[in-house]
């Protein structure tokens, strides 16, 4: 992985902004006491002035068939291609990353 998100679909035909949903896990969230999870979804664009990535309004949970182990999606909407850091942030708990949107 180079850290390139390509071809990221369109929400609606009609809305500029690419979508993308992204999955969050924390050690000890469960799904049954904090739903919809307490989780929110920041983004800036580093390499030119954009408006701010915007989210779904609230996160949702998920899981597999081990419902003991949940993780929370979001749903985000990235307005422009360009290099975008994007932060997760879970009860104080932050995870920073960078992607170059194309």
């Amino acid at each position: 992985m180079d850290g390139t998100w390509n071809g990221l679909p369109h929400y609606k035909p009609s809305d500029p902004a690419f979508r993308n949903t992204l999955f969050w896990w924390h050690e000890g969230y469960d799904w049954r006491t904090d739903n919809p999870p307490n989780l929110s979804v920041t983004g800036r664009r580093l390499d030119a002035p954009a408006p701010p990535l915007a989210t779904d309004e609230h996160a949702n949970a998920g899981w597999t068939s081990d419902q003991n182990h949940a993780f929370m999606l979001a749903g985000i909407f990235i307005p422009t291609p360009g290099c975008w850091q994007i932060t997760g942030d879970y009860k104080g708990d932050r995870l920073t990353f960078v992607v170059l949107v194309r």
